[in-house]
């Protein structure tokens, strides 16, 4: 690890160690700065370790170990009561930089499906995926296939075969996830496949008239205070579920802090809390939603 990260390393560890808590404070500050952030416009409260009943040596020694083991960290947040108490940034990444999320992208795709059912646009995950695709001329249809529902997607059961590469390859990513062949009955083998997440943000998309990345703009990245957010698109224009959404770290932490709150966000709330207690229960598989 170079000297600079070293440097900020052991000026943090020191911040951290401080117990008078108007030095602490001030520390935290300077740390934040040090970093390549402005503590003035983080997000969340900012507070000592101690103020949040952690030890600081417990922060200190976690970036003892990160910093031994040379890991390929971009940055580290750490919240304790929806207070930060510990922001490192890893050059050249700084809190303005949106890092790019693959499969977390999909808990986003997982909160959008309950928001659509909490607004009756689907009436429950038991609907069948295919009746979302009248019309479409499906490969190696069976009565398997007929069978897979909103939650087998949502928990990665759907026997659809899996092709990761290939789909991104294709021209209409969808259409490929769709006429893969089973090699499964849906709801009995966990199989990870990003075709489920796509199949999830087409269907938000014909469900809502948007894109998934519009929806969100409006039900969740707008709430949260995201402004600074991307997420692209397959050439047919469905917005990349399973990967490509890019956030802040600072960002993603309030997605984080958002489902420990059970959907709630100042106050107001985002995502149904039965949906976020329904989402995190861990099927027969060791899965959740996504």
């Amino acid at each position: 690890m170079n000297k600079h990260i070293q440097t900020i390393t052991r000026i943090i560890s020191a911040c951290l160690l401080l117990t008078v808590s108007l030095l602490a404070a001030l520390s935290l500050a300077s740390c934040s700065r040090l970093a390549g952030s402005s503590a003035d416009s983080a997000p969340f409260p900012l507070s000592t370790p101690e103020g949040q009943g952690m030890d600081s040596q417990d922060l200190v020694d976690l970036l003892d170990f990160i910093e031994k083991g040379q890991y390929n960290l971009h940055s580290l947040l750490v919240l304790r009561n929806g207070d930060l108490v510990l922001e490192v940034y890893y050059p050249p990444f700084s809190a303005q930089d949106k890092q790019i999320h693959v499969s977390t992208s999909r808990g986003f795709i997982s909160a959008l499906v309950g928001i659509l059912l909490d607004e009756g646009l689907i009436q429950s995950v038991d609907e069948k995926v295919l009746a979302f695709f009248p019309g479409t001329g499906i490969e190696n249809l069976d009565g398997r296939k007929e069978k897979i529902t909103l939650l087998d997607l949502l928990n990665m059961t759907s026997g659809l075969q899996a092709d990761h590469l290939q789909m991104t390859e294709s021209a209409d990513w969808a259409q490929f996830a769709l006429n893969q062949p089973m090699i499964n009955d849906p709801g009995k083998s966990f199989d990870y496949n990003c075709g489920n997440t796509h199949l999830l943000s087409a269907i938000i998309q014909k469900t809502t008239g948007r894109t998934a990345f519009d929806y969100a703009q409006e039900k969740l990245f707008r709430p949260l205070g995201v402004q600074d957010v991307y997420w692209g698109s397959d050439l047919s224009g469905f917005t990349t579920g399973g990967t490509g959404l890019m956030l802040t770290p600072r960002d993603m932490a309030k997605f984080g802090l958002l489902y420990l709150n059970r959907g709630e966000w100042d106050g107001k709330q985002i995502v149904q809390a039965e949906w976020v207690v329904a989402s995190l229960q861990k099927n027969s598989k060791g899965y959740t939603y996504q």
